[in-house]
């Protein structure tokens, strides 16, 4: 018998309407699924129900189970519909992998277009890391040059692609409020250290000097430029290279996660789940592209820009940020952000660049300002603390 899912229940605005209409015509497939010539060498040798495209034409469990049905599969219960979701996204995962290095260079950067409530949104998921594939960078860039005035992730606009020249980051490491900013600016700092020694270490240099007499795949002189660049800085990781090239064709959650991002995340939000810090801080970044206003937020340039340029500005909102928030954003985006502490804080912020963008950069460098104060203040009671510990040791000594 099929199941029932209504849609999902929570002190949250109207959820977003989706503009366009499930794009598959119903295809009867029978129960025992025939095998698949294209996936011949992996474990699967079934074909799946439903494809990668299904799964992301779908914006919740409900639609998802919807499609099964129009297939001829029905569930009785939600375990069921889920493990066949863990099956056929298993199919598409062995599928991915298989064409991934074997498929040329895409002429553009993959972006991933929505449009909801009659807004257009261009979401471009990187690896945010310097080391990451000089062709990605290089795609990246020229695939920028089609949107004037780009969003970003904090810090990843600024710290990565300059895109502080003609964008803008948003303060979504804020979401948490101050201490807990602080807190993850500790865990970077540990991480960071960390990740300096294991550099250092002799056998990792071996590597990277075997990886600087390895040609660059960059197919433009800004690629093979930065791949220079990496090397002098004696960061050159061939393994994230590659790993961010295959990310320029798999998602991130076809590649790691057991069922699609947005599966998971509403099954936390059934459950009553508090969100994870990074989750937490995707559905604030979709409140904010949700709130955001174009046309309002960027009224100061009107006789500085050429008309086209803000037209194009007005009609499509490009956000850049790490590969794993694409699909997490997507999902805040068609069924609406359900924590109104996060939804308010977004709401706040986005409302702030719309009317004011001096303002709303002042805001962001006030609260910057008490992290670092809060995390100096930290950084000497811990010198103090081990300075104590190591005058007590020697007077045990």
């Amino acid at each position: 018998m099929h199941m029932e899912m209504g849609p999902n229940q929570g002190n949250q605005p109207v959820v977003p309407a989706r503009t366009e209409p499930l794009d598959a015509a119903p295809v009867h497939i029978q129960p025992t699924p025939a095998a698949d010539p294209s996936l011949e060498g992996t474990t699967l040798g079934m074909r799946a129900v439903l494809s990668l495209a299904d799964f992301r034409s779908c914006r919740n469990l409900s639609e998802i189970s919807e499609r099964y049905k129009q297939t001829g599969f029905t569930f009785s219960n939600q375990a069921e519909l889920l493990q066949q979701i863990a099956k056929d996204w298993n199919h598409a995962r062995e599928a991915a992998i298989k064409t991934a290095r074997s498929s040329p260079l895409p002429s553009e950067f993959p972006v991933d277009r929505l449009t909801v409530d009659g807004k257009n949104y261009a979401l471009l998921g990187i690896l945010h890391s310097v080391a990451a594939h000089p062709d990605s960078i290089v795609l990246l860039r020229t695939t920028l040059n089609e949107f004037p005035f780009p969003l970003a992730e904090q810090n990843l606009g600024i710290l990565n692609f300059g895109l502080h020249s003609s964008g803008l980051d948003i303060p979504d490491h804020h979401t948490e409020g101050m201490l807990a900013a602080v807190l993850q600016n500790e865990v970077n700092s540990f991480k960071f250290f960390v990740r300096t020694f294991r550099e250092a270490s002799p056998k990792r240099a071996a590597a990277r000097r075997a990886a600087e007499t390895q040609p660059s795949n960059a197919e433009t002189e800004l690629g093979k430029h930065f791949g220079r660049f990496q090397s002098a800085l004696g960061i050159r990781n061939p393994i994230a290279e590659q790993f961010s090239r295959d990310l320029l064709f798999i998602p991130v959650d076809l590649m790691f996660e057991p069922t699609p991002t947005g599966v998971r995340v509403e099954l936390m939000e059934q459950n009553g789940q508090r969100l994870p810090r990074t989750t937490a801080r995707s559905a604030y970044m979709a409140e904010f592209l949700r709130q955001f206003n174009p046309e309002q937020a960027l009224r100061h340039l009107r006789d500085h820009v050429p008309e086209e340029v803000l037209t194009r500005a007005y009609q499509e909102t490009a956000f850049v940020c790490g590969k794993g928030h694409v699909e997490e954003i997507r999902y805040f985006l068609e069924n609406g952000v359900k924590d109104s502490r996060i939804r308010n804080a977004a709401i706040r912020d986005a409302q702030l660049l719309n009317d004011d963008l001096r303002a709303f950069l002042e805001s962001i460098t006030r609260r910057e300002r008490t992290i670092r104060n809060i995390g100096f203040a930290l950084a000497i009671g811990k010198g103090l603390a081990l300075g104590g510990a190591v005058a007590g040791i020697i007077q045990l000594l």
